[in-house]
């Protein structure tokens, strides 16, 4: 079993694979009002989950990539020795909800680090920082229309997205 994933809440599989094992939530969840025509669904671009966050509900995507979705393709070199991954678990953004503007802190790093922030669509919105790892970066909301957006951070060695909403 590679995930066991859940919405509107978590779950404990009573059978099969997963028996015994509890759910995580995915974050998004759909509502009375969703449409026939809308998912729940995975944005971001990479080669594995930690690249990717869950969105929605936006329209399906049946058959095809969904929008702002990237897969990564090519031949991918061995290595000879394990590379050290970036820690971005401590990775967090305050306040959010943001009316206005928000910090985003990061972890301690050397690594250059690129913060993108996209929106429920996929689309990216603004690139926040690209170069030298700080240990804050202004999230600022002024000009967003109010909803749910994603926060990606990524460097050579990790990726993490964080949501976030803007209200007023």
């Amino acid at each position: 079993m590679v995930q066991f994933l859940s919405y509107e809440g978590a779950m404990t599989a009573t059978d099969g694979p997963a028996a015994g094992k509890t759910s995580v939530d995915i974050g998004v969840r759909e509502t009375n009002r969703t449409a026939e025509t809308e998912s729940l669904q995975l944005i971001g671009a990479g080669t594995g989950l930690a690249d990717f966050a869950w969105t929605g509900p936006v329209p399906q995507s049946q058959g095809v990539l969904n929008d702002g979705q990237t897969i990564a393709t090519g031949l991918v070199a061995p290595v000879a020795a394990p590379i050290a991954t970036l820690d971005l678990g401590t990775a967090h953004i305050a306040p959010n909800p943001i009316r206005d503007r928000a910090a985003l802190s990061l972890p301690a790093t050397d690594e250059p680090v690129r913060v993108e922030l996209y929106d429920a669509l996929g689309r990216r919105v603004a690139l926040l920082h690209d170069g030298a790892a700080p240990r804050e970066v202004e999230v600022d909301a002024r000009s967003l229309a109010p909803g749910l957006y994603i926060v990606r951070i990524a460097s050579a060695t990790g990726a993490q997205a964080l949501r976030v909403t803007v209200a007023r």
